[in-house]
């Protein structure tokens, strides 16, 4: 697969130098050059291909949301924070961002040090959930929590401490450290599985 794509790459790049393209052609070589860089591993140049045809007016409506997550996903992976948020919040107002969306966009805030951004935004999904009836998950607490202590707000470390143990009681005690943020970076499996892969396999059936 890797060798094919190295080939795919190879024509692809020819053929962006080739003069008299229209726009419609720069959009299908980005498109397909997004898709090989993906399946090198080349993640940087993924995101830039990608990045150039997501807004040029030639993305189907219903490719849209499969590609504002892929951008979200591959700038968390490249660590280009700014743009995991842009594209995660994109894809979350737009109402095709999930859970994992969601995850991906707070710890985005946490990993790059803006601990409000990181509040607000864990608070607004906690807030939520709990109107909706909903337990709210412990990772948002984890990180809401955390924000907090980064921020030395006295008060919002003691009403996140407060949700943490109503929620999730047992879990927590005044003499233990910090509660423990999961790992991050996990949820890219299934859109960069390789298509020989059984992730891929399923990719490969849904958009």
């Amino acid at each position: 697969m890797q060798c094919r794509c190295a080939y795919a790459i190879s024509k692809l790049t020819a053929a962006e130098a080739i003069d008299g393209k229209t726009a419609y052609d720069h959009h299908v070589i980005n498109d397909m050059l997004g898709f090989a860089y993906v399946h090198t591993n080349d993640y940087a140049d993924a995101a830039k291909a990608w990045e150039a045809e997501i807004d040029d007016g030639f993305l189907n409506q219903t490719d849209q949301p499969q590609k504002v997550r892929a951008l979200a996903e591959l700038n968390y992976q490249l660590k280009n924070y700014d743009k995991a948020i842009e594209y995660g919040r994109r894809a979350i107002k737009r109402g095709y961002g999930d859970e994992t969306m969601q995850n991906a966009v707070g710890q985005a805030y946490y990993l790059k040090g803006d601990w409000r951004g990181t509040l607000e935004f864990e608070d607004e999904l906690v807030t939520a959930e709990i109107k909706r009836g909903e337990t709210p998950r412990k990772i948002l607490l984890q990180l809401l929590y955390s924000a907090c202590v980064k921020l030395q707000d006295n008060e919002c470390v003691t009403r996140a401490l407060e949700r943490l143990n109503r929620y999730y009681p047992g879990t927590w005690r005044p003499d233990l450290r910090a509660p423990p943020i999961p790992p991050v970076g996990t949820f890219m499996a299934f859109f960069f599985a390789r298509p020989e892969s059984p992730e891929g396999q399923k990719l490969s059936t849904t958009k």
